[in-house]
Parts: structure tokens; sequence; C-alpha cells
């Protein structure tokens, strides 16, 4: 078995986006605040808060539109790598007029909101975040912008495979400070965007294993990696949170390197295709390929893995990682939908290794309902399945599944 230093760019860039991509579900109590500045409690405006003009249904555009301030956000952490536990955000949201669509005319092309968000995680096998960040659309959504940082404390297993072919579980414990930046601007009038996103991860790793080899019983050491990612990617969405029509197409290189800070030098690329149809009106169809691949002298452990519903994070690597997804939604009322997926993930070292008897498979379904009309936001949840027996998984889902990688 083959050793190199750890580092954690993907292990952290991936518990960077499970952390964020939930801090969106809402729950609080909304209060009116008069011009004198004094609270007072009003029953009819409080519920018209909570309920669609349109329908009268539930609905917290205007919560999130309207009411100003920090919000409480608790939500549950569900990834089976980390193990179930809970988060608690403060997300302030920033809409502007390329963001909301409040007649429900589905005209206008809806961006992402800016927000601004700090809160903390803690999971049943001891894996604890403090974290803050902002997310900013801006030039009437020419200039992207975001930033993040906090400390991690992260327990997860790895998984090699032995010279018998055989698997070994290491038993990782990450304490790091990441700091993420990322910057990218319109190009031209057009629907593309080119940019470039910096990552700077300290961390403190601790190695405890099964294997009974004795370098490997035990790991303390420091680690940093410095990169730099050039981005350019192309979005025509209908909407940014949960997508009728449009598609994705992004391309990423990234370049880690000493004089970026560095410990390591290695080079990732990564070419992700998003599409999505509504050609029956009740029926909204996606699809998801995508190729990763990582080369240099990089530790085990950053290259990429099986990304899929019902397959736990890192669980199967590979130098490089194609994968193939669909995700079919149907509409049975204006609010409520049922979702069904399923797709595969190939991890392979050599070219010899890309075939489909490597595959690692998964599926499930669950439901969407539409949380937020204003902005085209659904919420629900998924279970799933994939290729381990007994390895069931249940996600809470805001939005797309697939946005924000």
């Amino acid at each position: 078995m083959k050793y190199r230093n750890p580092n954690n760019k993907y292990l952290l860039t991936r518990f960077v986006l499970l952390i964020l991509v939930p801090l969106f579900v809402i729950n609080g109590v909304a209060q009116d605040v008069p011009e004198s500045g004094k609270k007072k409690k009003s029953p009819g405006n409080f519920r018209e808060t909570f309920r669609d003009t349109l329908d009268n249904a539930f609905d917290i555009s205007r919560w999130i539109t309207e009411m100003h301030g920090f919000l409480p956000l608790p939500t549950l952490s569900t990834e089976p790598a980390l193990g179930y536990g809970g988060n608690l955000a403060l997300v302030f949201f920033h809409p502007t007029r390329q963001s909301i669509d409040r007649e429900g005319t589905g005209k206008q092309q809806l961006a992402l909101p800016s927000m601004s968000v700090a809160g903390g995680l803690y999971t049943a096998n001891g894996t604890w975040a403090v974290y803050g960040g902002h997310y900013g659309s801006y030039l009437q959504d020419r200039l992207r912008v975001a930033l993040f940082s906090g400390w991690l404390n992260i327990n997860i297993n790895f998984y090699l495979a032995g010279p018998m072919g055989n698997e070994h579980k290491l038993k990782f414990n990450f304490r790091s400070l990441p700091i993420f930046t990322s910057i990218a601007y319109r190009l031209g009038r057009s629907k593309w965007f080119g940019g470039v996103n910096y990552s700077l991860f300290h961390s403190d790793i601790t190695l405890q294993t099964d294997v009974d080899i004795p370098k490997f019983d035990s790991l303390n050491m420091q680690s940093q990696l410095g990169g730099a990612t050039i981005v350019l990617y192309l979005q025509d969405f209908d909407n940014s949170f949960t997508p009728n029509r449009g598609t994705k197409l992004t391309m990423k290189y990234g370049h880690n390197d000493t004089w970026l800070g560095s410990d390591y030098r290695y080079n990732t690329f990564n070419v992700e295709f998003l599409g999505f149809g509504n050609w029956w009106k009740p029926l909204v169809s996606g699809f998801r390929v995508q190729a990763q691949g990582i080369y240099g002298d990089f530790p085990f452990y950053t290259r990429p893995f099986v990304s899929l519903r019902g397959i736990p994070s890192v669980r199967y690597q590979g130098d490089f990682v194609a994968t193939l997804e669909t995700e079919q939604r149907f509409n049975i009322t204006s609010r409520w939908a049922v979702t069904g997926f399923v797709g595969f993930g190939v991890p392979f070292n050599d070219w010899d290794e890309l075939r489909m008897s490597n595959a690692k498979w998964a599926g499930g379904g669950g439901f969407r309902y539409l949380l937020a009309r204003w902005f085209n936001m659904y919420m629900g949840i998924d279970v799933a399945k994939g290729p381990l027996s007994g390895d069931w998984a249940w996600y809470i889902i805001l939005g797309s599944n697939w946005l924000g990688r």
C-alpha cells in the first residue's frame, strides 16, 4: 500500500458544500414592527407573511424577502459518511430584481439572491464545525463573488485497496481552517461566466487505522494546501434554485503549488453538464454528466470520488471518476411533486479500468414542496440506496441536489 502525506482539498470542499446547501431551509417567527419601533402582535399579518397571495398556500417568499435581519435556520445533517446531526445557521437574504418573480409569470430567468451566513454543525460521529460566509450577486448579476471560512473538526473513513485486492478502512480526523474565495464575471451579454477560485486549507491531521502495519497505526501531522482554479461556465436556467428548463456547462482547471501556499504540486480538472427539460408540463427531466481527474504529486485522499445520493462521501475514489445520473420530477399539484433518480459512477486509475463492471450504482426517490414561489425554491426529502448491503440513506434537499457543486 503506497502512502503519501495527506492534505484535504476535495474532502473539505465537499464538506463545505454539504454545510452550505441545507442553510436555505427557513424556520422562524415573524413580528410586525410599526414606525414607532415598538413590537406588536398581529395574527392576521403574521399569517399573511407565510401565505402566498396567488393560492393561499404556505410560502416563505415574503418572509425571506421583506422581513429584515438574520434568520435562525435549524436543519438536519444526513450525510452517511459523517453520521446524523444538527446544523444551526443564521442567514440573511439580499434579494434583487433578478432573483424574484412575484407574479409567477415565468418570463424572466431568476438569479440566485445574495446571502450571508454564520452557523455551526455537530454530528453523531463527533464531527463539528463553526463557519461563516457570503455569496454576492452584483451589477445586475454580472459579477458574482463568494467568501467562506470556518473551523472544522471532521471524522471520516477512507477505504484503500490492499495488494491482494482486499480493502482497508482508514479512520481520519481533520482539524482544519479553510479559506475559500471566488469571483466570476459575465462575459459580455452572454450566459457565460469566467473567473477564478482560490482556496487555502491548513490542517492538523490524525490517522488511526486497523491495518496491521506499524507506520500506519497512527499519524499526527500538519498539512497545508493552496490552489487556484480557473472556472468557465455557461448557465442558462430559468431559475437558480430548482430549474425546470435550461443547461449548465462548467469547466474547471486547478493548480496547487508552493507559490500558492501549498505543500504539494498537482493539477485537477472537472467538466460537468447539467440539463433540464419540461417537454410535458407535469414532468421535469434532469440529466447530469461529469468527468473529474487529478494528476501530479497528490495525496491519495484528495482524489475525486463517486458523488451520488445513497453512496457515502469519499467511499469510492479514483484518479479519475466518470458519473452519469438522471432525475425525474413529476408535479402532482402546483405545490407538490414526487421525484425519482438513478445514476452510476466509475472510479478508475488507468483507462483500461474504465468499464461498466467497475460502476457503482445508486438510486431512489422522494418528494418536493414549492416552499418559496417567488424564487421557485422547492424543498423535500429523498431516500436512496447504494451498492452496499443496508446502505440506505435519506437527504434533506433544497432546490436541485446538483447545484452548488
